[in-house]
C-alpha cells in the first residue's frame, strides 16, 4: 500500500534549509505524525505531538551513472513495505543528490496517511516552507488543515442527514 512521488530540483539547494522546511512541514501536517496501535482489539492510531525524523540524504553524485543510481535507489525504497506493528511513522522523505545542481526530493508513504492529492499538497507546503525560510528567514504562513478536523467533520457527516441522502442516492444509482 505504498504510494510515493519524486520531484526534480534543478539549481542550488541548501540542504540544512530543506531539513528545516521538512521539519516544519511534518509539524504542520498531523497525518504525517500518525503511528498505528496494532495491539488493541480495534485498530487505532495516535498522532505524535513531536517527531524525531529528519530529511534523509543520499549522495549519488560520485557514481558512474548518478541519475540511474538515484532512480534505482528510489525504486528499491518505494517497494520496501512499512512495518505497521513497529510504532513508527508511516513515511520516508529523502533528498537524493545527483549533482551539485540537480537533486530529487523523494517521498514514500503508506496509503493510510495520505493519497495522491495529499502528496501534492505536502510538496507544495514543503516548497513554500523552503522558500519562506530562504527569503524571510522564517515561516510566516500557516497550514490550516488538520487530519483530526477532517475526522471530526467526517464523523458529523456520517451521522447526519446528508450521509443518508447520499447513501440513498448511490444505492439507487448502482
Amino acid at each position: 500500500y505504498n504510494i510515493g512521488a519524486k520531484i526534480a530540483i534543478e539549481g542550488n539547494l541548501d540542504y540544512q534549509l530543506m531539513c528545516n522546511a521538512y521539519d516544519a512541514m511534518i509539524r504542520q501536517h498531523d497525518a504525517y505524525r500518525i503511528i498505528l496501535q496494532t495491539n488493541a482489539a480495534v485498530p487505532a492510531f495516535t498522532i505524535l505531538q513531536e517527531h524525531n525524523t529528519t530529511l534523509g540524504l543520499e549522495d549519488f553524485s560520485t557514481c558512474d551513472q548518478p541519475e540511474q543510481a538515484a532512480l534505482d535507489y528510489m525504486q528499491a525504497s518505494y517497494t520496501t513495505a512499512f512495518d505497521l506493528h513497529a510504532g513508527r511513522l508511516l513515511h520516508r522523505f529523502i533528498l537524493l543528490k545527483v549533482s551539485e545542481q540537480f537533486h530529487y526530493l523523494f517521498s514514500v508513504y503508506h496509503h493510510i496517511i495520505t493519497d495522491g492529492w495529499g502528496t501534492s499538497l505536502m510538496f507544495q507546503r514543503l516548497i513554500a516552507n523552503y522558500n519562506e525560510l530562504y527569503t524571510a528567514g522564517s515561516i510566516n504562513t500557516e497550514y490550516p488543515y488538520s487530519y483530526l478536523h477532517f475526522v471530526s467533520d467526517d464523523e458529523k457527516y456520517r451521522n447526519g442527514p446528508a450521509f443518508e441522502k447520499d447513501k440513498t442516492y448511490w444505492k439507487e444509482r448502482f
